[in-house]
């Protein structure tokens, strides 16, 4: 239920500001998860709808809205449905974005997060960060976590992308990093593009690790890839660090 009601939350945010979202997207995507946790293994099939979007104040500022909620039929977890979601309030230069996020995690518990990022655009690649604190209601625990991100532009419309990220919590008695890479391609004159991502989850105090491979499309109104990663809802947060361990 907590789930639903954030989902509505985020769709009334958006709603509200969508006279001014100027760039954005919606998709979804199918992951297959394989997890080692202490020598046994198992893996599991999820399932998400995930969106963002812009709403500008004026030529320098703007808010960035995301979103996703993500689904599997696994007997491997407490709760089969995991909703989340980010606010962003950035300044915008000519080549690069510098702001503040904070976010929610429902993965059967609630997970806060909150911190600055940025992103530096050159003309065919682009570099970003974000730091912030986590806090994690279930397990009452919290700490901090860090990321970068980039991404190589091949063309207008096809990008090779990665990230890394660390996390640790309860003064360092839990922490584990995240590392992912993906490709992403737009056809030509159309706002549809399809991208595939393998990512790498390595928890050492649980002894346990998990790869992903995701298959996913979307559908954006923000022009090219380089012009919605530049112009568009291109900013991250700690993107899946604040659930690391659930």
């Amino acid at each position: 239920m907590k789930k639903v009601l954030f989902a509505a939350a985020m769709a009334v945010a958006a709603l509200t500001a969508a006279p001014a979202l100027a760039q954005g997207y919606v998709g979804a995507s199918t992951t297959y998860s394989k997890y080692d946790a202490a020598g046994a293994n198992d893996h599991a099939q999820w399932f998400d709808l995930f969106g963002a979007a812009v709403a500008p104040m004026n030529d320098t500022y703007a808010f960035q809205f995301d979103g996703d909620l993500g689904w599997t039929n696994s007997d491997l977890f407490s709760d089969d449905t995991v909703g989340s979601g980010n606010i962003h309030f950035y300044r915008e230069a000519p080549n690069s974005k510098l702001g503040v996020f904070g976010g929610v995690v429902d993965a059967g518990g609630t997970i806060w997060d909150a911190g600055v990022e940025g992103q530096a655009f050159l003309p065919s690649s682009n570099i970003g960060g974000a730091l912030g604190y986590v806090k994690d209601d279930e397990f009452d625990v919290d700490g901090w976590a860090a990321q970068v991100n980039g991404a190589a532009f091949i063309n207008d419309n096809f990008d090779l992308y990665g990230n890394l990220g660390y996390a640790s919590l309860d003064g360092g008695n839990l922490d584990g990093w995240r590392g992912a890479v993906g490709a992403e391609y737009q056809l030509a004159s159309t706002p549809v593009s399809f991208f595939g991502e393998y990512s790498h989850i390595d928890i050492s105090d649980f002894d346990a690790t998990t790869d992903d491979f995701t298959v996913g499309v979307t559908y954006s109104w923000s022009g090219t890839l380089r012009e919605r990663n530049h112009r568009g809802p291109s900013l991250s947060a700690l993107s899946g660090l604040a659930s690391l361990f659930h």
